[in-house]
């Protein structure tokens, strides 16, 4: 959009030098000559009419007429919270963008002085109308809710860059990504107690992504029907998806709410038909983004499925009331489907069935140990040892011994070139020394060798996985390391880990494959085996999502008294019998055998 034509109110020197309005195209002008001041612009902009009504009447409190909106600005206020408290909201906001499909390049991070601006383009193509600041308010309390200050009011002024904090003494100052999550809050004030011209790069050929409130009205109107029990008072039953009811739908994620009273309606014996109305009442708080015929589809959704949610569930749970009949129990939705046991037999036998062709691969075939250990698809498995030991040489031998199973080696921390000449010497069984020239003899071997494997040294986001997954279709996924994949936005490393765990877990659900990751230990157990202690379900670097999520862990470790000689055992398993074996490691040929 041109804001060519467009007027904005400034404020110099302070909050209070207000009703001065000037053309959009002179707002860096403006800037350019007040350095080291306080200086302020008004959220909305305004048309040309603006300028009568300042002359006629004193100030623009009274102005009524159309406003446009260039941008959008998420304010993170300090108030009374800490420090920390304050990055991680900010961070927080900053993964909910992103999660909303909102690409990193579009998100700038300005220090205010106390708090944070966290500002994007209008990427919900809000368009200039008199209603603007109501419309941009509803949206944003929609879908974001609280966790910004809701500053969207018509004559709402607003922080310029550069502007100096009279209050701290610090500059509103823009941070590059990389500086907001290596910086401390205290560091960022450091930073910010001179002017600094950084600005971020422009971004151009903006597209709208999202959709916006397109009616606000003024009440919020709940509806009664001839439908039972579909009034605003409610009874001791089921009293969560009452209160959701007669709030209306002023609230986040409204589709998967609507998705929960569709579902304790249908429970109730409610038809398609009563579910529809219904859902059209709520719906008429905030109709944006939903029509019939989007009602509809979540009805016929629920009906279909049938969706169940239960009283630990995060959205009924937060409008949990004392009063009903279930709130002791806690016992709602749990309408637990028992199989027979001619369910029972079937549903095992095509277990068994599917696992002779889901590439499955039984380790006592690599080794010679008592009993079988098992990995299947869906496992998430973790190999955890020492650095320098071998842990990515052991992995690569075990690639290197079941052809059958095809393989994508991600290296997150090697370079490709290295990775491939271990899994050459894996195959070949030669010393490096070998691969200075190249033989043409080697071609065969390893096309008869390394056919199943597939390799890379990028490093994509966790996020992006599942294209690697489809792409290219392994049954088995190995990543070197785990503490090395790359999360948006968790800046804290326990947030991190413990979102990739939990990712990964999925992934190897979903798509029935085996995801191997490798992951160093902890510091503290680093210290405990230099004092003779022995690797345990604990050791791992990270929290406690490992032995939570993981179906197998595995521990690696080198024998105190031997440099070649490595330990293997199981650490944790769901289902098989633990094991522990001792392998010799050929530094010179990247093998293994067993002693």
């Amino acid at each position: 959009m041109n804001y060519e034509n467009y007027f904005v109110e400034v404020a110099v020197g302070d909050v209070s030098s207000r009703n001065v309005v000037i053309p959009y195209h002179k707002l860096s002008e403006i800037v350019n000559k007040n350095i080291g001041k306080e200086i302020y612009r008004s959220m909305f902009l305004y048309q040309k009419d603006i300028v009568n009504h300042i002359k006629e009447t004193g100030s623009i409190k009274s102005y009524e007429g159309v406003q446009a909106l260039d941008k959008i600005v998420f304010d993170v206020d300090k108030g009374q919270k800490s420090n920390s408290e304050l990055k991680k909201q900010t961070h927080k906001l900053m993964r909910k963008l992103v999660e909303l499909d909102c690409e990193p390049k579009h998100i700038n991070i300005w220090f205010s002085g106390r708090g944070f601006h966290v500002v994007i383009p209008n990427l919900y193509g809000f368009k200039p109308s008199v209603e603007l600041a109501k419309q941009v308010k509803a949206t944003i309390l929609r879908d974001f809710g609280k966790s910004t200050d809701l500053i969207y009011d018509s004559k709402r002024l607003i922080r310029l860059p550069f502007s100096l904090n009279k209050k701290t003494n610090l500059y509103k100052t823009y941070l590059t990504h990389r500086q907001f999550l290596k910086f401390s809050y205290e560091e960022i004030v450091e930073y910010c107690e001179e002017v600094r011209f950084d600005m971020p790069e422009a971004v151009n050929g903006i597209k709208t992504i999202w959709e916006p409130i397109k009616t606000v009205k003024k009440e919020v109107i709940n509806k009664t029907t001839t439908t039972k029990n579909a009034t605003s008072n409610t009874n001791a039953d089921v009293t969560c998806g009452q209160h959701i009811y007669n709030k209306g739908a002023a609230v986040e994620n409204r589709h998967l709410t609507l998705l929960r009273l569709v579902s304790i309606w249908r429970r109730k014996g409610f038809t398609e038909n009563q579910c529809i109305i219904l859902g059209k009442n709520w719906i008429e708080t905030y109709p944006d983004n939903f029509n019939e015929s989007e009602i509809k589809r979540i009805v016929s959704d629920t009906f279909n499925r049938p969706y169940e949610f239960n009283c630990q569930d995060e959205i009924l749970e937060a409008h949990c009331d004392s009063k009903c009949k279930y709130y002791k129990s806690k016992d709602y939705g749990s309408n637990i489907k028992l199989k027979n046991v001619d369910e029972i037999i079937e549903t095992y036998k095509q277990y068994i069935e599917d696992a002779k062709y889901n590439n499955a691969f039984n380790f006592k075939d690599l080794v010679n140990i008592k009993d079988d250990y098992i990995f299947n698809a869906g496992d998430l498995v973790i190999l955890g040892g020492n650095t320098k030991i071998g842990k990515t040489a052991f992995v690569q031998w075990i690639v290197s011994q079941v052809p059958d199973v095809k393989t994508a080696f991600l290296s997150l921390e090697v370079g490709e070139n290295l990775i491939n000449r271990r899994f050459f010497q894996c195959i070949i069984g030669l010393k490096k020394e070998n691969f200075k020239e190249w033989n043409e003899d080697y071609d065969q071997y390893l096309k008869e060798g390394m056919n199943h494997i597939s390799v890379t040294d990028d490093s994509p986001d966790i996020r992006d996985y599942h294209k690697i997954i489809e792409t290219y279709n392994p049954k088995m996924l190995i990543i070197d390391t785990i503490d090395t994949i790359p999360a948006k936005y968790y800046q804290e490393e326990y947030e991190r880990q413990n979102f990739v765990i939990k990712e990964l877990k999925s992934l190897a659900n979903k798509y029935k494959i085996i995801i191997f990751g490798i992951s160093h230990i902890s510091k503290y157990a680093a210290t405990q085996l230099e004092n003779g202690e022995r690797l345990g379900i604990h050791s791992f670097k990270g929290n406690s999502v490992i032995e939570q999520k993981a179906d197998k862990v595995i521990g690696f470790e080198q024998q105190s008294d031997n440099e070649k000689i490595r330990i293997i055992s199981s650490l944790g398993t769901r289902d098989e019998s633990p094991f522990e074996v001792k392998m010799m490691f050929n530094y010179e040929t990247f093998s293994f055998e067993q002693l």
